[in-house]
């Protein structure tokens, strides 16, 4: 893929962080709110609901941090690793008596 449109895409990703870290609680809040009006339970769904929005936001974080990093990973070029050769003792000089 062209080097522009891979920058792109992953500026994309890394803005989508800030939008579910903040979408996460907001959300969750709403429904613990409904919850709440429904069966009457204030505060206690809202609590709940928040809660689980915070962790539901740190976890899709965490997944496309590991996304953008797998994604620069597979970007670079495959370099295959030194070869193991076994090494020959060092060089003792000969001591003649």
């Amino acid at each position: 893929m062209d080097e522009k449109y891979e920058r792109f895409r992953h500026f994309s990703l890394l803005t989508a962080i800030p939008t579910v870290m903040v979408a996460g609680p907001i959300v969750g809040y709403g429904i613990g709110y409904f919850f709440d009006r429904w069966f009457s339970t204030d505060p206690w769904g809202m609590v709940f609901f928040s809660l689980m929005g915070i962790v539901s936001g740190a976890r899709e974080t965490i997944r496309l941090i590991r996304r953008v990093e797998r994604a620069q990973r597979d970007e670079q070029p495959q370099t295959p690793p030194p070869s193991k050769q076994p090494s020959s003792p060092p060089h003792r000089p000969n001591r003649a008596l």
